[in-house]
């Protein structure tokens, strides 16, 4: 589908363009020398050696953020709350949080502000202010505020952080076609410039080598969901969290942008904005060879995971629900297990048809559900849907869980609760066990 010319062509004349853009006086063989600097070289085909196997398996472990040492947070949306809140669990100090005015948070403890303990961390409004005492720039998704503003904050925040002297690891993909003059400028000061995605180098060899390494032999356990922003990351790293203080060694293939932060040993970003430009089809053959090398080269004793979005369309006739990157992740990572995230205003049906479908797709049952603790409720404004989510009261929590458990013969457990997490890690290990 996306081989030969007629793809080729389109993609390297909007490359071109956006060069031209950057350089307007360029020359055709200035262009040129453009194009070659930044390609990447393809591996040839058909190099299945133990060598090129070896080459292989190490740039897919290559991503290393050591250099970040004091990091600051900005903005301060739902995917920087995870940092913050299991940051003890990261290899960096995070030294300053900031968020732009309006939201109300300026001043506020961090921790306090999503229902964590105090993290004494104070929210600046100002995102100079917020990088004082840092070295790293972790830089959040800007896009719809830039919308609103005209203005292009992806650029004008890097720019920001390298005039004081920081590394960035943005959220947003920084295409060095797009902004490759930033890219020169990190490498005059000797500075960093991250994203996460999958180079097309890797992806080459990956989907060349994945049989060249041997089957996964130990226990995988994917987080799947019933829809988007359900708190499947944070029941991720619980987990983690979890089963490494009761000894375990953990694998982990993570599709939240930051997965790497945390240690995990690859990140497949299929998330919101997500830098992925591959077919579902290249899905399988890559997380399969990820999952491989992730057995291989770590050699964990369980292999945790967790998808996006839903996992089964909730309507057939509505495109936007068909959710197929879900499930050509589940036919890639091939767990054998799975926990299901669910909302408490999920139709019973949906949530039956899920459980069912998983098994169906992937011949792996659902060992336990879990719950946020918020609600979500659908406000119709100006003929636009928006969700707004509600914090339960603590016995509307308790019903939902007892009608979940009554309803579908399954532990339920709500996300964050430290019974639940007990619950959680208990049900799973003794899963593993009794197999």
């Amino acid at each position: 589908m996306t081989g030969g010319n007629s793809f080729a062509a389109p993609h390297i004349a909007g490359i071109v363009a956006r060069l031209l853009r950057q350089h307007p006086n360029s020359s055709v063989q200035k262009i040129r020398l453009l194009l070659r600097e930044r390609a990447i070289r393809e591996m040839p085909k058909n190099q299945n050696t133990a060598k090129s196997s070896r080459q292989t398996r190490q740039k897919v472990f290559q991503a290393d953020y050591s250099w970040i040492k004091k990091a600051a947070l900005y903005p301060y949306n739902k995917e920087m709350h995870s940092l913050v809140r299991y940051r003890e669990m990261l290899d960096f100090e995070i030294v300053g949080v900031g968020d732009p005015l309006g939201k109300g948070m300026g001043g506020k403890d961090a921790g306090k502000v999503i229902d964590a303990p105090v993290a004494n961390l104070r929210i600046s409004p100002n995102i100079r202010r917020a990088m004082a005492d840092a070295d790293t720039l972790i830089l959040g998704y800007v896009d719809q505020l830039s919308r609103v503003r005209k203005r292009d904050l992806l650029r004008e925040h890097v720019a920001l952080a390298l005039d004081e002297g920081c590394h960035v690891f943005s959220f947003q993909a920084l295409d060095p076609t797009v902004y490759g003059d930033l890219y020169d400028l990190a490498d005059k000061k000797g500075l960093r410039l991250a994203y996460p995605h999958v180079p097309r180098s890797e992806l080459a060899q990956a989907i060349q080598n994945f049989k060249a390494l041997p089957p996964v032999d130990v226990p995988v356990l994917a987080v799947m969901g019933t829809s988007s922003q359900q708190g499947k990351f944070t029941l991720q790293l619980a987990l983690r969290s979890r089963l490494k203080k009761e000894g375990y060694k953990v694998g982990q293939i993570g599709t939240e942008h930051h997965a790497r932060l945390f240690g995990m040993d690859a990140v497949f970003p299929m998330g919101y904005a997500s830098p992925l430009k591959l077919p579902f089809q290249q899905y399988a053959p890559y997380l399969d060879y990820k999952m491989r090398a992730v057995c291989q080269h770590s050699r964990p004793d369980i292999i945790l995971t967790g998808s996006q979005l839903g996992t089964i369309p909730y309507d057939i006739q509505e495109h936007s629900t068909h959710c197929l990157s879900s499930l050509a992740f589940l036919l890639g990572v091939k767990p054998d297990a799975c926990i299901l995230v669910v909302n408490s205003i999920d139709a019973k049906a949906y949530i039956r048809d899920t459980i069912d479908g998983i098994r169906a797709f992937c011949k792996a049952p659902t060992l336990l559900l879990a719950m946020g603790d918020r609600e979500k409720q659908i406000r119709t404004a100006y003929g636009r849907s928006l969700i707004a989510p509600k914090k339960m009261a603590r016995y509307e929590i308790d019903r939902h869980l007892k009608t979940l458990e009554d309803t579908f013969q399954l532990p339920a457990i709500e996300i964050l609760s430290e019974r639940g997490q007990q619950r959680l890690v208990e049900t799973v290990i003794q899963y593993f066990s009794d197999a």
